[in-house]
């Protein structure tokens, strides 16, 4: 199961954190520690990756894993009332 709706939804969160996150990490570096744009997105890229596999990957697939066995909490991205039915 590649793309199940958590996932899905994990890898949209993830997404858009992780644009955020480049963005504040890149203008603070270069605001505050005095780097030029290419060595702010180069440390920007750290926590973007960190971002992108902890939360799109990790958590959509435990989460989808979960919804699976039919062990949904209200917590879990995209959670539902019901597991989904399998096909």
């Amino acid at each position: 199961m590649l793309f199940s709706p958590q996932q899905v939804a994990a890898y949209i969160r993830s997404g858009w954190q992780a644009l955020l996150t480049f963005a504040g990490t890149s203008v603070t570096g270069v605001l505050y520690a005095n780097l030029n744009w290419t060595e702010a997105a180069t440390l920007a890229a750290i926590p973007v990756l960190i971002t992108l596999g902890w939360r799109g990957v990790a958590e959509g697939t435990f989460d989808a894993y979960r919804n699976a066995k039919g062990e949904v909490r209200p917590s879990d991205v995209g959670a539902y009332d019901a597991p989904l039915a399998k096909k």
